[in-house]
């Protein structure tokens, strides 16, 4: 799914009683904190949807496959995805569950 069609979804969700341009600004408002939030080191949780977390990675060696040459990679950090349970569930074909 784009981001596009998330907004039409939940545009047409609420039966279409707000403007279309207020769900855009709202969703790209969420997805503004999310990044905000993980660009401060805070883990960021959405009840039974998931958790978005940035993981570090140390300073390591890499080899060019190439020419066989060695070299430094720096630290780096990448974000992740963790699905919550309801999530998984759904997935699974088990049904939306609650907690």
């Amino acid at each position: 799914m784009r981001k596009s069609e998330l907004i039409t979804a939940v545009y047409q969700e609420l039966g279409q009683t707000i403007e279309k341009r207020a769900v855009r600004k709202a969703v790209n408002a969420i997805f503004e904190d999310i990044a905000a939030g993980l660009e401060r080191g805070d883990r960021v949780e959405i009840r039974r949807f998931g958790s978005f977390e940035v993981k570090h990675y140390p300073p390591r060696k890499s080899r060019n496959p190439r020419t066989g040459e060695t070299f430094d990679l720096g630290p780096s950090c990448l974000p992740r995805f963790r699905p919550g349970k309801t999530i998984i569930a759904q997935i699974n074909g088990r049904g939306s569950r609650r907690n």
